[in-house]
C-alpha cells in the first residue's frame, strides 16, 4: 500500500504555508489554490448572465 504524501497534499492549500494552525469547523474549510484560481478567472473574465448569444456569454457557458 502506497503512503499518502502529506507535504504534497498540503502544497495545494496556500493557507497552510503560514504559521497559523487552523482548527475550524467545515465553515472554515481551506480552499485548494487551483479552485480559487478558476473562480477568480471566471469572475474577472466571463462573469455574465447566461442565455444571450454574445461571444463572452457563449464562452462563459462553454466553460468546464
Amino acid at each position: 500500500m502506497k503512503s499518502l504524501d502529506l507535504d504534497h497534499v498540503r502544497s495545494f492549500f496556500p493557507a497552510l504555508e503560514s504559521d497559523w494552525i487552523f482548527m475550524d469547523n467545515a465553515g472554515g474549510t481551506q480552499t485548494v489554490k487551483q479552485v480559487a484560481d478558476r473562480i477568480s478567472d471566471y469572475l474577472l473574465n466571463t462573469n455574465v448572465q447566461l442565455g444571450a448569444s454574445n461571444d463572452v456569454t457563449v464562452q462563459s457557458g462553454a466553460r468546464e
